[in-house]
């Protein structure tokens, strides 16, 4: 789909992987809406001073380009491309929301529990969303995946209190993953 805005069109995206343990490369593609070769695209990502280069690349024949990234700490991160010929009237491609992960240990708390205040001040019940971990502060946000499924949740406690674990599921957050046991997940934090 192309965008026009005020006679300008924007760079396309492609579809393509959000979801990107980190050190991996997260590729991004898409076309220049001119079709022309020879074009120089960027791609940025946003941090907190703002967009900041991480790959160029020039459009194939076609107009396509292919850029990659290779990010080497986790968190949530808002992606673009831009063209950057002085004669380009076209507008950066709308951003991205790429999750970059980690490896992680994790099991499941529950039911026993119902009823009890968590270390963050909540009442624990069979529908409390979150996570249990023993250093992040209450109330950050993780998002986890599992098998692809993914969810964002709070800290709401600490745990898990067991050797080579990173994280306690909630029971609600381990029914809407599909969790069970102890496994391997990826988390942003």
């Amino acid at each position: 789909m192309r965008v026009s805005i005020a006679g300008r069109e924007r760079v396309e995206l492609l579809p393509g992987r959000r979801h990107i343990l980190r050190r991996n490369r997260a590729l991004v593609r898409g076309y220049v809406p001119s079709g022309r070769s020879g074009r120089t695209v960027l791609l940025e990502i946003l941090l907190s001073w703002g967009w900041t280069e991480r790959d160029r690349a020039l459009t194939g024949a076609d107009g396509k380009f292919y850029l990659a990234w290779y990010p080497s700490r986790t968190g949530r991160y808002r992606a673009r491309v831009r063209e950057v010929n002085a004669s380009s009237n076209t507008l950066p491609s709308l951003s991205r929301l790429l999750y970059v992960y980690r490896r992680a240990i994790a099991s499941w708390y529950g039911p026993g529990l119902y009823g009890n205040r968590t270390a963050c001040g909540q009442t624990y019940t069979s529908r409390l969303l979150g996570v249990a971990h023993r250093s992040l502060r209450c109330g950050y946000r993780v998002t986890i995946r599992y098998h692809g499924r993914s969810i964002t949740v709070p800290v709401v406690d600490r745990g898990p209190y067991v050797d080579g674990r990173d994280y306690d599921l909630t029971n609600a957050t381990k029914k809407y993953l599909g969790f069970e046991g102890v496994d391997d997940i990826w988390a942003t934090a």
